[in-house]
């Protein structure tokens, strides 16, 4: 499984031309808010294929790849984000 990630702070961002470019496909901006839709297959060619022209304001983007099985989400600290792997919790 493969899913992109920002690796700094301020959060995920993609460039106004990546953007654009995902529009055409189908993919509205409002859609990678979702954990889910970061493993979506156009996105994670379009941030191999294009690099750092993938990358929006104070983004530096990262597909990180991880066993397909695990039940996942995407985890952050001021805009840093890291795949973690769900557990059962109590409070």
């Amino acid at each position: 499984m493969k899913a992109v990630i920002n690796t700094t702070f301020y959060g995920f961002c993609l460039s106004k031309q990546a953007e654009e470019e995902l529009e055409k496909q189908g993919f509205p901006s409002s859609f990678w808010s979702q954990d889910k839709s970061r493993s979506e297959p156009a996105l994670i060619k379009l941030v191999e294929d294009w690099g750092e022209r993938s990358f929006g304001k104070c983004s530096v983007l990262k597909v990180v790849e991880f066993p397909d099985d695990v039940e996942w989400y995407i985890e952050e600290h001021d805009g840093c984000e890291w795949v973690a792997e769900r557990h059962r919790t109590w409070e």
